[in-house]
């Protein structure tokens, strides 16, 4: 019945808004349904609301529960490069200094978080 909810709330109702989509990503994930949880991030990233920072930290965080430290990465340095390319990017900061934060607590190398910031 949840399942059913949700399907209906992302694809018809509420499927415009980020919030559904990472709510979904989120018991997809919980549930062990880890290629939809990707799905809905991808979803999220490409649609419905690219750049949203938080999508991109979720999703780099879930990388890391599963144990995909590149992934997660990955996903920071492609959000990093696509704001780079925009003029006046407002998230861009507060992605050096998440990303930089992330290494530092997961990896534990307090130079590669320096040189991130130094970017």
């Amino acid at each position: 019945l949840a399942d059913n909810a949700l399907a209906r709330a992302t694809q018809v109702f509420v499927k415009r808004q980020p919030e559904i989509h990472l709510f979904a990503a989120q018991l997809r994930e919980q549930r062990g349904d880890i290629t939809g949880a990707r799905a809905a991030y991808q979803l999220v990233h490409a649609e419905i609301s690219p750049g949203l920072v938080e999508a991109i930290i979720k999703h780099a965080n879930m990388e890391r529960r599963l144990g995909n430290l590149d992934d997660a990465c990955s996903i920071y340095e492609q959000a990093i490069a696509i704001e780079k390319g925009k003029e006046h990017s407002q998230c861009l900061p507060l992605l050096f200094a998440q990303y930089s934060r992330f290494c530092y607590l997961v990896s534990g190398k307090a130079e590669k978080a320096r040189e991130i910031l130094d970017q």
